[in-house]
Order: C-alpha cells, then structure tokens, then sequence
C-alpha cells in the first residue's frame, strides 16, 4: 500500500509542478503526470486483486 500512496504523492507533485511550470514545460509535465496517475489506477486495482485473492482464500480455508 505505501507504492500507492508513493504514486498518489508523486502524481500530486507532478500536477503542481505542471500547475507552477512555463507554457513549454507544461505539455511534457502533464504527460508524465497522466503516466504517473496511470500507474497509480493500475497499482490500486493489483492491490484490490490481491485483496480479493486473500479474501477468497480466508474463505474457502473457513470453509474447511
């Protein structure tokens, strides 16, 4: 979970970078911002796969 909230700072510091840049720099700093939201969406959702996969296993060792 911290590689997640690693990512959220990062995408956050990228956003206000952008935000404070020069017009010339915008462009590519917003570029790498939606590579680095991207990369956190695809890093929550392997999270929640992993959760669920524990989860299942609980269960099914519940079960018997």
């Amino acid at each position: 979970m911290s590689d997640a909230l690693t990512n959220i700072n990062n995408a956050i510091s990228a956003y206000k970078a952008a935000a404070n840049s020069k017009s010339g720099d915008v462009e590519q700093k917003v570029s790498n911002a939606g590579d680095e939201f991207s990369s956190l969406v695809k890093d929550a959702i392997d999270e929640a796969i992993k959760i669920g996969n524990k989860g299942e296993r609980a269960t099914i060792a519940g079960i018997n």
